[in-house]
């Protein structure tokens, strides 16, 4: 396909292209492009820990895209994803169930594009808001005279009721006649009416609660009043709907919960469920719930097991929910008397700067790197003035060592709820003795002549003054060769290096001479070879 040039402009024989042209399709002039940028319509909480942000039209997106999360969503992090190449993503956060009424934000970052023609969603913050209807936790009816029937002419029924979450409007329809609630928030609101003679001809009276919360959503639950003063609640299809009136623990105390450590959540449903299903979970871990009872009440037990999500604060059981005989879902309900904290994870800890394999400081550095907060235990020769340690890296200064090897020191971190961390070994490590340097001995000393006990035999003796080990070297390692040679307890050449040789001399030497046989010369042994022993 050739082409020419006409005023400037490129031209291709079998069709002109022009960035921003019309093509005509079935006789309509059609954008060949889409110049608008994507918007977000709305974002809204879904369910317990989804969120879902509507866009104006297809959008490609990834979970990067989604930060700086406030409100409600803050301190958690994105653990799922899904819809991208649709108009609506779902984010699922981290964490328990959004209470009720819950609002926050987040951005949407430039890397969500249009699919229709890439162009870059704008930078800018996104504001959530709840888009569940708030439903009924508890809600009953008592007759003005005190009777279970629905009573005379005149006779006041009374309705009290309340909410999951604060609601903005409210109204009650009873049996035709329409009421409005006093009351604020998620309640409670109350409601009286007084029988009329029509209403005291039936044995049952419809009840409608109607309600909107402050982001527009609505929801409507139908009672039933009858002569025996129960209720029944009634979804669209005419069958019963369970409510729970509450979930209370026996976790209302401050604490930590450890490993092992348990609580136990006791529901209450409005009326006794037998044989129904309690679907909930705690920190992560689905509850095994029952009754003993016939329904009356139902208890779930959460244990802390190693592995679960440590909590720094303490966390609400939800979105619980009672399935009755017969497979009808109560509206979730939470919790909201949990005080305590969760520590699932023992603390672990590893050695960061070991103290030199040997050094002349009674008093050493250490540092070892913890991953929780915790009081220190200390096993083996070393202690420390240090009674705590934090996340992070350490710095302890082990105090009133002796001169010597040591090689029994540990370490051990309990977290603030008892958790006993590993046991750190700390690397083995030498105090020389006053002047020592550990690695080379240069101190010079001048043998001496001496004489035996019995006078017939002259011999060498030396004085030594520094701390020897494997490794030393100069001549006082050369002077020890030659003593221990001189008494019969090393056979090898005479290098002026502290070697494996030398180190068994010594400790055949300490041996015969009562001194613990640790292989190098310390203050007792150097004492014995000074005497000449």
């Amino acid at each position: 396909m050739s082409t020419s040039t006409r005023a400037g402009f490129p031209v291709k024989r079998f069709g002109i292209v022009l960035a921003a042209a019309l093509f005509v399709l079935a006789g309509v002039a059609v954008p060949a492009a889409h110049a608008a940028t994507p918007v977000v319509l709305s974002a809204k909480i879904t369910s317990g820990t989804t969120v879902a942000v509507s866009f104006s039209e297809p959008v490609a997106t990834s979970m990067g895209n989604y930060g700086n999360f406030t409100g409600a969503l803050s301190g958690r992090s994105l653990i799922g994803f899904s819809g991208s190449g649709t108009n609506t993503v779902t984010l699922t956060f981290s964490g328990s169930a959004f209470p009720g009424g819950s609002s926050g934000g987040l951005t949407v970052s430039n890397g969500t594009v249009s699919v229709s023609d890439g162009s870059s969603f704008t930078n800018g913050g996104v504001s959530v808001v709840d888009g569940r209807a708030p439903s009924l936790v508890a809600f009953s009816v008592s007759s003005g005279d005190g009777q279970t029937a629905l009573g005379t002419v005149g006779n006041q029924l009374n309705i009290s009721f309340t909410m999951s979450a604060s609601i903005l409007s409210e109204r009650v329809t009873l049996n035709g006649h329409t009421l409005y609630p006093s009351g604020g928030g998620a309640g409670p609101y109350t409601a009286g009416y007084s029988l009329t003679a029509q209403d005291a001809s039936y044995s049952q009276i419809p009840i409608v609660v109607t309600y909107t919360d402050q982001y527009g959503n609505t929801g409507t639950v139908n009672f039933t009043f009858n002569n025996s003063a129960t209720i029944a609640t009634q979804g669209s299809s005419g069958t019963t709907i369970p409510i729970i009136s509450s979930i209370t623990s026996n976790a209302r105390s401050t604490g930590w919960l450890k490993v092992g450590d348990s609580i136990t959540f006791t529901l209450l449903p409005y009326a006794a469920a037998p044989n129904a299903q309690v679907t909930g979970s705690y920190n992560g871990v689905s509850l095994v719930w029952s009754t003993n009872n016939g329904g009356v009440t139902y208890t779930g037990t959460y244990t802390v097991a190693s592995g679960n999500s440590d909590q720094q604060i303490p966390i609400q059981i939800g979105g619980v929910t009672l399935t009755d005989q017969y497979g009808t879902v109560s509206a979730p309900v939470s919790g909201t008397d949990v005080a305590k904290m969760i520590s699932a994870n023992s603390p672990y800890i590893y050695e960061s700067v070991p103290i030199p394999s040997a050094t002349g400081n009674l008093n050493p550095s250490y540092s070892f790197v913890s991953n929780k907060d915790g009081t220190l235990t200390y096993g083996g020769d070393c202690v420390s003035p240090a009674s705590s340690a934090v996340r992070g890296n350490n710095t302890i200064t082990f105090i009133n060592l002796t001169a010597g090897l040591h090689n029994n020191c540990t370490v051990t971190v309990t977290d603030n709820a008892g958790n006993v961390g590993n046991i750190l070994r700390v690397s083995a490590f030498t105090i020389l003795g006053a002047g020592g340097t550990g690695t080379s001995v240069n101190t010079t000393t001048t043998p001496t002549t001496g004489t035996t006990s019995t006078g017939s035999t002259t011999a060498t003796t030396y004085t030594f003054t520094s701390f020897l080990s494997t490794g030393s070297t100069g001549t006082q390692v050369t002077n020890l060769q030659n003593y221990l040679t001189q008494k019969g307890f090393y056979s090898g050449p005479v290098t002026g290096y502290f070697g494996s040789l030398t180190a068994v001399a010594v400790a055949k030497y300490q041996t015969a001479h009562g001194i613990s046989a640790v292989g190098y010369v310390g203050p007792g042994t150097r004492a014995a070879l000074n005497i000449g022993e």
